[in-house]
């Protein structure tokens, strides 16, 4: 697996790409995210006003909305997908 981070904006879109078999890992550690529940060694998720996951076959996209004012510190949501792709790889 892979990823790929975007920024729009202020808006971060990350890609978990060629997720095949592993994809729906991926997307309950992003879900879990969501609901409040993130297992990510970092304080990103406390900067959020908005998370939206979507899953392909191979591929799970999730795009983050920070609160007004905040920036998203991109080092620290790598360090989060290295840990949710180590997580989804055992």
């Amino acid at each position: 697996m892979r990823y790929v981070i975007n920024e729009h904006e202020a808006d971060v879109e990350i890609q978990v790409l060629d997720a095949t078999g592993r994809t729906s890992q991926v997307l309950q550690s992003m879900r879990e995210c969501q609901a409040g529940r993130c297992g990510c060694p970092t304080d990103q998720y406390d900067r959020l006003t908005g998370m939206d996951v979507n899953a392909a076959d191979d591929e799970v996209t999730v795009r983050l909305q920070p609160l007004t004012g905040q920036r998203l510190d991109l080092e620290q949501l790598r360090a989060c997908l290295d840990y949710t792709i180590a997580a989804a790889r055992d």
